[in-house]
This record gives C-alpha cells, structure tokens and sequence, in this order.
C-alpha cells in the first residue's frame, strides 16, 4: 500500500470507517486487510469470455494476447473449465 501521504481523501476515509467497524472486534491487534485488484464479479465475468473465446475455437495464444494475460492463465482457466 502506499504511504498515507498518497492517499487520496475517499481512501482515508475508507479507512477511517474501517477503524470504526474494527475496532471494538480488534482491539490492540494488528490487522492486516486484502483488497482484490479486480473485482470478483469483475474476474468472473472476464473468465466467461475466455472461456467463451476458447469454445469458439481461438487458440489460446489468440486469447491471451487478445485478454492480455499469459498463455498458461488461459490453460488454467480452460482445464478448470469453471467460471467461480
């Protein structure tokens, strides 16, 4: 994450609110918190389209270049064959 100088208004008050709902659960601990970069509907939905690309016979070096993802991320994606 970056220093707290960077933040912008919105994040710090993100946080601020965060704080508020942690604390009283959290006292004294230190917690630490993951946010997705994409989120997960995001990332459902763009595994539907690989999964799309692929049914409709694109290579998978077609569809990695064409998503911008690697081609063994569209391997995983095409073997697990779930959009979850």
């Amino acid at each position: 994450m970056s220093p707290a100088s960077e933040l912008t208004s919105a994040q710090r008050e993100a946080l601020q609110a965060a704080r508020r709902i942690l604390r009283p659960h959290f006292v004294g601990e230190t917690v630490s918190l993951y946010v997705p970069l994409i989120d997960p509907q995001d990332r459902r939905a763009r595994r539907l389209q690989v999964l799309e690309a692929l049914a409709a016979g694109a290579s998978v070096a077609q569809v990695a270049c064409d998503f911008s993802i690697t081609q063994r991320w569209v391997q995983k994606i095409r073997q697990r064959g779930e959009v979850a």
